[in-house]
């Protein structure tokens, strides 16, 4: 494996020296073989690509996009010439920005997309990929051009609304706590909702994991009766608990599924294995969404109630998710 590695990375540096110049496959395969890279070396580093991209695909179908990205590249990199592959780093690109408005990964969205065009000009998945991108980039410049607007009315209003602001004064405390409590309410039963969200893809988790134990062979170092006596107990103790408490007997469960995946990961292997777990890790990032969306809720709600607790005694903060 070794020595496949190396082949490849002198296949890369390949490709790095040709890049002025795109060539075809066979002639990139002529120029490896005249590098010293040999006919079965080079048959194992594309059968090596092609499997990642099939894994990058997987991925990707479970939203696992880092993970579709990070196998498509790879895939990329060795074969150029690879289309699947190098279609799905796009999409997956773009579903990274889309979900999380990281504004990098459009730009690698849109490098992927061109990549594509570079190689076969006829693409037309790739010429999609580039509109949409295109479509993107328009309603930030035109959010911006909002935000500007925005910004000049204000100053306009500015004095206007400090006459107003001094105006109402007298009556600002108890307008200020019916809005503070309107708002507390607001953002209280928001994360509460949200929560309800975790728990609704924490059942998507759990309803995998029987699949998991059937492939667990009764005779194995992976102790599943432990596991699943442990997580009796702390499905019994959800029946009774109050709100606060299921969320750190949530995060309780979260973290014996972890340890007993990558457990089961470790010692058990197998196609039908490697493809449950894309799907159990999927889950994993839909938990973390969600429970960072959750986590800033509360956040907003425990800020606004520490803010003004001394006219809310009667309320408590609620529990993160850690």
């Amino acid at each position: 494996m070794d020595d496949i590695t190396n082949q490849i990375r002198k296949l890369l540096e390949i490709q790095e020296q040709l890049q002025q110049k795109p060539l075809t496959l066979e002639e990139l395969k002529e120029v490896a073989m005249s590098s010293g890279i040999e006919e079965f070396q080079w048959n194992e580093m594309q059968s090596i690509a092609q499997k990642k991209s099939k894994l990058a695909k997987e991925h990707y179908k479970v939203k696992n996009y880092y993970d579709a990205l990070k196998e498509a590249t790879d895939a990329s990199l060795i074969n150029p010439y690879l289309t699947e592959a190098i279609l799905t780093a796009s999409e997956a690109a773009l579903q990274i920005y889309i979900t999380e408005d990281k504004d990098d990964y459009l730009e690698k969205a849109e490098y992927f997309a061109r990549k594509i065009l570079k190689y076969s000009p006829a693409e037309t998945e790739a010429v999609k990929i580039l509109a949409r991108i295109e479509n993107f980039e328009k309603k930030e410049n035109t959010q911006k051009k909002q935000m500007y607007i925005k910004i000049a009315a204000i100053a306009v209003l500015s004095i206007a609304l400090v006459v107003l602001i001094m105006f109402f004064a007298q009556k600002k405390t108890s307008f200020k706590s019916n809005n503070v409590e309107k708002e507390l309410i607001q953002k209280r039963e928001e994360a509460k909702a949200q929560w309800a969200q975790v728990e609704n893809v924490m059942r998507r988790r759990d309803n995998i994991l029987p699949q998991l134990l059937v492939l667990v062979p009764e005779q194995s170092s992976v102790n599943k009766d432990e596991f699943l006596e442990n997580m009796k107990k702390l499905r019994d103790k959800l029946q009774t608990a109050d709100f606060k408490e299921k969320v750190e007997i949530q995060y309780q469960i979260q973290n014996l599924i972890s340890e007993f995946t990558a457990n089961v990961k470790q010692n058990i292997s197998g196609d039908q294995m490697e493809l449950l777990m894309i799907q159990i890790e999927g889950t994993y990032n839909r938990i973390a969404v969600e429970t960072k969306r959750y986590n800033e809720m509360v956040k907003e709600y425990n800020i606004l109630l520490e803010q003004n607790k001394n006219d809310f005694p009667e309320l408590e903060k609620l529990e993160y998710y850690q």
